[in-house]
């Protein structure tokens, strides 16, 4: 099983308990710097807003960082990185 199958098991999993009254596993303060693809909804009143994860479609190709950091990445963090 790939990377971003077992992360949508996951969220799916995550999703069936936050649905079933535990919320908060979707919530978060809100991040200036993520901007709102991710958000689902108001702020509440503690602050904090529900968000949503979303699969990444975009690959980004890490050869160019791992050449200038002189590293070599592990596939599964390059794969984690490119699924959601």
């Amino acid at each position: 099983m790939s990377i971003k199958e077992s992360m949508s098991q996951y969220f799916k999993l995550r999703k069936e308990f936050a649905d079933g009254g535990l919320d908060f596993l979707f919530k978060t303060p809100v991040n200036e710097d993520a901007g709102s693809l991710i958000y689902v909804g108001e702020i509440d009143e503690e602050d904090y807003i529900t968000w949503k994860p979303v699969e990444k479609n975009t690959i980004h190709d890490f050869t160019q960082l791992e050449e200038k950091l002189g590293v070599n990445f592990h596939s599964s963090i390059i794969e984690y990185f490119n699924s959601y």
